[in-house]
């Protein structure tokens, strides 16, 4: 059975590049099309871009290929987020006609990890009833032990069981929530597992 990549990908109809609209804004806009929608899917922002996102995409003469995209109705020119008056940002037409909302995304991962857990909790359980074969590990994950019980602040931690969760685990779990904030912080409680928001 083939293995479930933890990448994202983005949706992109193998007709793309017969779209006129694909056609008249040209390789170089296409080019920025593409490298956005990854962008969009990546940042899970309903389809907007903030226009001080753009240069980070490593594309040369950027705005000409923006106004290209904006041209042809790829793009789609609004006012960014933030209430700065000078901000710009824009918005891929249609994106949310072919892709999930980012309020649904986030949903369906939690739903994921709770079928996980749950299927772990039941595997555990099925394990300990069996009897022990010769040749196999009697080491089984502790399903009681969740990341939910970690001190995440920076004194030594007297709370975590770490005969079942590694003290690698423990830092690489800590440099992560250190190094994101807001709406990646959000993320990384979904992808550790925990409540906390």
């Amino acid at each position: 059975m083939a293995r479930k990549s933890l990448k994202i990908f983005v949706p992109l109809d193998v007709d793309y590049p017969d779209n006129v609209r694909i056609i008249h804004a040209g390789e170089a806009a296409e080019l920025l099309y593409i490298r956005g929608l990854c962008l969009v899917k990546r940042l899970l922002s309903d389809g907007y871009i903030d226009a001080v996102q753009l240069p980070r995409l490593g594309l040369s003469n950027v705005e000409e290929r923006v106004q290209r995209l904006v041209d042809v109705g790829l793009w789609e020119r609004m006012p960014a987020v933030e209430n700065r008056a000078e901000a710009m940002g824009y918005v891929v037409v249609g994106w949310l006609e072919r892709n999930d909302t980012a309020e649904e995304i986030v949903a369906k991962r939690q739903k994921k990890i709770d079928a996980g857990t749950k299927g772990g909790i039941q595997s555990g359980k099925s394990r300990r009833k069996s009897p022990k074969q010769p040749g196999h590990s009697s080491n089984e994950a502790n399903a009681s032990t969740t990341w939910s019980n970690i001190d995440t602040d920076t004194d030594v931690d007297t709370d975590v069981d770490t005969d079942s969760t590694s003290l690698a685990d423990i830092d690489r779990f800590r440099n992560c929530r250190e190094g994101m904030s807001g709406v990646g912080n959000a993320a990384m409680n979904i992808y550790f597992g925990l409540d906390e928001a």
